[in-house]
């Protein structure tokens, strides 16, 4: 946790909990887009992780085009 808000304060973007539009109180999973270094160049990556229930809804497939075009659009990564 102590990382994911260290990016937050760094970046101004990182994780993000996700719910249902039905029942936003109820968490099924986390995701979002994050700095890392790969062969010490700095690069965007897209991460997420759900509850098994949620698994083979097509949601995480919802939330990779949402946070991608949000890494686009939004912070103008691209």
């Amino acid at each position: 946790m102590a990382r994911w808000l260290n990016h937050w304060e760094n970046y101004r973007f990182g994780n993000w909990a996700i719910s249902l539009k039905e029942n936003p109180d109820r968490i099924i999973g986390f995701g979002g887009l994050s700095i890392i270094s790969y062969d010490d160049t700095p690069i965007m990556n897209l991460g997420y992780r759900f509850s098994t229930e949620s698994w083979g809804k097509g949601l995480a497939t919802e939330f990779a085009k949402y946070a991608v075009g949000y890494g686009f659009d939004v912070l103008k990564t691209g």
